[in-house]
């Protein structure tokens, strides 16, 4: 009996588990149909096209020649993207994203062509009506390889300034929702690669 368990040293757990879920399995009590969720009637879907964020409203303290200060309405940013009517097209898989139309001018940066190394790019574009890119934000930079510290932070400052150059010059097609033109917020991923 020892020798079977030198041989196979899991098989008294593998055992002892299968004990354990059969005893579960055939012994444990029945679930009754009164735990079950009430049924829901009044059901109501939103559209998200439709749903805004509140605007957000303080109040302000401005004085006036009398010197007695007076309460003004001022409004503070509400969250949403530099442009508020842009669809967020993660949030609407169901709408055709926007594509490049022709080719990215290539502005592959001297220091990182210096040091031999490649890059990968994620951006966040918003793109208006007409398909031009209105604002870039680089999300995230992967080097090929390990630098110094102080070398990896001039190179990743030289690819975002030359991805920004390549896509404000950049032109997409139009995004449509609806039946109307409309600015999209859009993630893409840029490959910087050496030519060998």
């Amino acid at each position: 009996m020892n020798d079977i368990f030198d041989k196979h040293p899991y098989i008294l757990s593998m055992l002892l588990s299968t004990v354990i879920l059969t005893s579960m399995f055939f012994y444990a009590p029945a679930s009754s149909l009164s735990d079950a969720p009430e049924k829901i009637e009044n059901l109501e879907f939103v559209q998200l096209d439709k749903v805004l964020s509140p605007k957000r409203v303080t109040k302000k303290k401005v004085s006036t020649k009398e010197g007695d200060p007076q309460n003004e309405n001022e409004q503070r940013a509400k969250g949403n993207n530099s442009s508020n009517e842009a669809l967020d097209l993660s949030l609407y898989p169901n709408i055709v994203p926007p594509t490049l139309l022709g080719k990215l001018k290539k502005d592959f940066p001297i220091s990182a062509r210096d040091a031999n190394v490649e890059a990968t790019v994620l951006t966040r574009l918003v793109i208006d009506k007409k398909g031009k890119v209105i604002n870039v934000r680089v999300l995230g930079i992967k080097l090929s390889k390990q630098l110094p510290l102080s070398q990896e932070i001039k190179i990743n400052d030289d690819i975002k300034a030359s991805v920004r150059r390549m896509y404000q010059s950049a032109r997409f097609s139009v995004t449509i929702h609806n039946g109307k033109a409309t600015a999209a917020v859009k993630e893409f991923l840029f490959r910087f690669r050496l030519n060998k």
